[in-house]
């Protein structure tokens, strides 16, 4: 049998010998993923395409991940890890502030990545796959999770009216950030985003009329 090159091409397939000088891993695979999904969408998206873009063939991701569906289970996965550090990383004692902070930063992370975004809330991580960190099944419940808290305390220093379900209230808030946010991807495809702070500002808008109403009591 002939010798393939040392330039890695072989004469018998044509096909270029992929060459890399680190082991792959999960991660690596969840991060170029995302990157390609900046430039299309997430239908656009295969473990062709990934593993073409991480110099290694297609069946070289399946020791990382199952098949398409995991993929993106692990890309939002990771999205609502990093969303929830964002707002972990709120530091204020006005609960009402942290609240509007919290979807502040929800649209923001949807600004910065729309795809991805969409990719969270059409691929939940739901399950744990193999190899995900511990804790991360809770990920797509962040934006309520971090509401609550904040709707605790709010409501124990008078701001938010004492009758008001704290969980009813967390998704009031969460429909609003999400309700905007669907709004401005909208168009996302046509190019036709509203920059972050035109879209801070819709938010800050929403945020004026809805907490006054929050401050009274529910109607009967």
């Amino acid at each position: 049998m002939a010798a393939v090159p040392s330039g890695g091409r072989n004469p018998l397939t044509d096909e270029s010998t992929p060459r890399r000088p680190t082991p792959l891993s999960r991660d690596e695979v969840v991060r170029v993923t995302r990157r390609m999904l900046q430039d299309s969408d997430f239908e656009s998206v295969s473990l062709r395409r990934v593993a073409a873009q991480l110099g290694v063939t297609a069946p070289a991701l399946y020791a990382h991940v199952e098949n398409k569906v995991d993929l993106l289970k692990a890309v939002s996965a990771q999205a609502f890890s990093e969303l929830d550090a964002q707002f972990e990383a709120v530091v204020t004692d006005d609960p009402i502030e942290r609240l509007k902070e919290n979807a502040r930063r929800y649209v923001r992370c949807a600004i910065a990545e729309p795809e991805t975004f969409t990719v969270m809330f059409n691929f939940r991580p739901g399950e744990v796959p193999p190899g995900t960190p511990e804790g991360v099944e809770r990920y797509s419940e962040v934006p309520l999770e971090q509401s609550e808290v904040a709707i605790r305390d709010a409501t124990a220093q008078g701001l938010i009216h004492p009758e008001r379900d704290p969980e009813v209230t967390a998704l009031t808030l969460w429909n609003c950030a999400h309700g905007v946010t669907s709004i401005l991807l909208i168009g996302r495809h046509g190019e036709e985003l509203l920059d972050a702070e035109e879209a801070i500002a819709l938010l800050d808008e929403v945020h004026s009329v809805v907490f006054p109403g929050l401050a009274l009591p529910p109607s009967k």
